[in-house]
């Protein structure tokens, strides 16, 4: 989603995914000459289609795609269609106001976003010469995990018995600590896991709900979310 001005990295982003769903390159060097040539006037229907199709919220794009830029997803509200199920909607209030919040009354009492936090594989050196020593990866948390975000400096992210998992991206850290006198609790789920060789990378559902709204009303909610069919939109 693009607000505003459009700058070369948002275009960038926007023809990233744009690429990435309809089975283009996305060689980083091949897009940027692209988007080079096309801010020197050389038309590309492509880059105008993946502009238009972020700017006007019709990216063909699955809900929880974190882009870098925000550390996060776009902003999203649960709607009831009319046969009964539950699907996410990008929040107006958020996109009509270039893709922040007012910070009052005209923000949604309650909404979600993904994120992603990374938990790295500690150093062998640094770890104790056990034979109980097989694997430097405290165990992996099951999907639907509940954890904690800890705002004080980077946002930690916490499990109630191992302690700190990791640290948000900094762009949303700083907007969840510009909004620390908001009156927000967060709810963050374990969503899905991908794990690699020297690292493991969780996305989470993070909901966000203003203190007016009842704990039970906001575990309904996340687990709506959570279950929630992530049609492309």
């Amino acid at each position: 989603m693009l607000c505003d001005a459009v700058r070369e990295e948002e275009i960038f982003e926007a023809y990233l995914l744009y690429a990435s769903l309809h089975g283009l390159s996305t060689a980083e060097d091949e897009i940027r000459q692209r988007i080079t040539s096309y801010l020197n006037n050389v038309p590309d229907a492509i880059i105008d289609d993946a502009i238009l199709a972020f700017a006007e919220d019709r990216i063909v794009a699955p809900p929880d795609v974190v882009l870098e830029r925000w550390g996060k997803s776009r902003i999203y509200e649960l709607i009831e269609t009319p046969q009964r199920d539950w699907r996410h909607q990008v929040s107006e209030s958020w996109f009509d106001n270039d893709c922040e919040f007012h910070g009052d009354q005209r923000d949604p009492v309650i909404y979600h976003f993904w994120t992603n936090v990374v938990q790295t594989r500690p150093h062998k050196e640094t770890q104790p010469s056990t034979e109980l020593q097989l694997d430097a990866f405290p165990p992996c948390l099951p999907i639907g995990t509940r954890l904690q975000l800890h705002l004080d400096g980077t946002v930690k992210v916490l499990h109630r018995h191992l302690g700190e998992i990791g640290a948000l991206h900094a762009s949303l850290s700083e907007e969840l600590k510009n909004r620390i006198n908001s009156n927000l609790r967060y709810l963050a789920l374990v969503d899905s896991i991908n794990e690699q060789e020297a690292l493991r990378t969780y996305k989470l559902l993070v909901t966000v709900a203003r203190d007016e709204v009842g704990v039970d009303e906001m575990v309904s909610y996340a687990a709506r979310a959570y279950s929630a069919v992530r049609l492309k939109c």
